[in-house]
């Protein structure tokens, strides 16, 4: 409700992305492209048979699997008062981006058998020489503005045939795929083209969708609003670990011969449209230009921090509270999300990292004349606490859920709001919005094909978002986002202190 609730822009301030593995295993996107789809329609089988095993929380207590229905054929649709989602997950098409161009293509043939990896392969070659020559009228702009002008927008494109055939394909794909011409370098580009885009490729709405660079590199984008990271990841996680090509990083070889139809391409009518289209473009540029988005490699993994006999969470996010104490000289309302999906239709709650003991660890640490006995109390007390915290959110047992229902129910009521939602604790901003993103979830699983990670934006403009991910033993990357234009933040500043912090908490813990 809150995020369809929210006109800010979707790509900085709702959705999240992730990428690939640390080392793509083909260096040609189009093939990369084809493994994808293919093995996202395993996926998608799996869901539509009522095949797909309930993880299971701890390897014990099963979680709700309704969250899944949603990935497919799904997109948000913007409103002048309030955004809605459309869901169509019997639909049998995806869409695909290429050079400006969309096109639409079945994922089953007549007989209702999946298209394998290289007939994908054989469109996607197909859709690349078609769309040789560039469309630069950039539609997908619109989807990355501020809800309340897309939303008029969205009606005015709505109200010519053509585009409301070519908007309605687009929602009710099972999920879209962007081919980007770039050849990243590093994580950050990677995941920068996977946030936000180009500023016209992506379209924002819809809830999956695939960008596959021409290096082979690979990332998601996905509407956030009706599910979370761990419905999407484990479909991600399965695709990753599913993928399979030679050590020529080509697609595997396949006795099929069929003649699959071809990809048809999608019509827009934007006469009149021009200068909408060009304000949009603008917006979005200033948008991307805007956003610091940073990607680094911990000092260590996780190893170290269970030899220390603490919550690798916990011991992260301790760190998170130090780096930011040490860049800011203060704390802030931290939001950490947990995961309630042992609840029927469950999907999160919130942990709240700060506490007494955090606040006196992080002010003694680097101050000397407290007893390191004395701060090593405080580290320890100030996971545990985060730890007992985490435990009553998945188990139903946080307070932000509840007291989120109890207002809304008052407002809906016509009532005026309980005297304890006045008090100046409910209006503080989340400045540092935090995330582990969730791995081992397929049913099998190797380091090597676990993707990097994933981020998304600050959900306030003077904000951080920071997401972090366990790779193995001995690996976490952290994914930090801050807007250039807020006068308090620096994602640079804030992962550099965060990386420092690993050693002295480590340290501390070892005393």
């Amino acid at each position: 409700v809150v995020q369809l609730e929210s006109f800010l822009s979707p790509p900085v301030f709702s959705n999240i992305f992730a990428i690939g593995q640390r080392s793509a295993p083909t260096s040609c996107g189009l093939t990369r492209a084809a493994g994808i789809i293919y093995w996202c329609a395993r996926f998608r089988q799996l869901v539509k048979e009522n095949k797909l095993p309930a993880f299971k929380t701890m390897g014990l207590v099963p979680v709700c699997n309704q969250g899944y229905e949603m990935c497919f054929g799904t997109c948000r649709i913007p409103g002048e008062v309030e955004d809605h989602i459309k869901s169509r997950p019997t639909t049998k098409h995806i869409t695909i981006f290429c050079n400006g161009h969309y096109y639409t293509a079945d994922l089953e043939t007549e007989d209702g058998s999946l298209v394998t990896a290289r007939e994908w392969l054989k469109r996607l070659q197909q859709i690349r020489k078609a769309s040789a020559e560039a469309d630069e009228r950039g539609v997908g702009a619109f989807t990355g503005q501020e809800r309340s002008r897309w939303a008029q927008q969205y009606k005015e494109l709505h109200e010519r045939p053509i585009n409301a055939e070519t908007m309605d394909t687009i929602e009710t794909g099972q999920w879209h795929v962007v081919l980007n011409d770039a050849r990243p370098k590093n994580y950050e580009e990677i995941s920068h083209g996977c946030m936000l885009g180009t500023g016209t490729n992506l379209y924002s709405d819809k809830l999956l969708c695939f960008v596959l660079y021409a290096n082979g590199e690979t990332g998601t984008h996905v509407e956030h609003s009706p599910l979370d990271a761990t419905i999407w990841a484990r479909l991600w996680e399965y695709i990753m670990q599913h993928e399979t090509y030679t050590a020529a990083g080509e697609l595997p070889p396949e006795e099929s011969t069929r003649d699959i139809s071809p990809a048809r391409l999608l019509k827009w009518d934007l006469e009149g449209f021009q200068d909408g289209l060009a304000a949009a473009k603008a917006y979005t540029a200033r948008l991307i230009g805007d956003v610091d988005l940073k990607v680094v490699r911990s000092p260590f993994g996780k190893r170290v921090m269970k030899a220390l006999k603490v919550s690798p969470d916990g011991f992260v996010q301790m760190c998170i509270q130090l780096g930011f104490y040490r860049v800011h000289q203060r704390v802030c309302l931290t939001y950490e999300s947990a995961s309630t999906r042992m609840f029927y239709h469950g999907r999160t709650d919130t942990i709240r990292p700060v506490s007494d003991e955090s606040v006196a660890f992080c002010k003694g640490v680097d101050d000397e004349s407290v007893p390191r006995s004395q701060v090593q109390h405080d580290l320890k007390e100030a996971i545990r606490i985060q730890t007992t915290r985490k435990v009553d959110a998945v188990c139903g047992l946080a307070v932000d859920r509840h007291m989120l229902g109890l207002y809304l129910t008052s407002m809906e009521m016509g009532m005026k709001p309980p005297e304890i939602f006045m008090d100046k604790a409910w209006s503080l901003p989340y400045e540092l919005s935090t995330s582990q993103t969730p791995t081992k979830l397929a049913s099998f699983y190797v380091d090597e094909k676990c993707a990097v990670g994933g981020g998304f934006g600050p959900v306030v403009k003077q904000g951080y978002g920071f997401s972090y991910i366990f790779v193995g033993e001995d690996d976490v990357y952290f994914f930090v986002s801050s807007m250039k234009s807020a006068a308090n933040t620096d994602s640079g500043r804030l992962v550099q202190a965060v990386s420092e912090a690993m050693l002295s908490v480590r340290d501390t813990l070892a005393y």
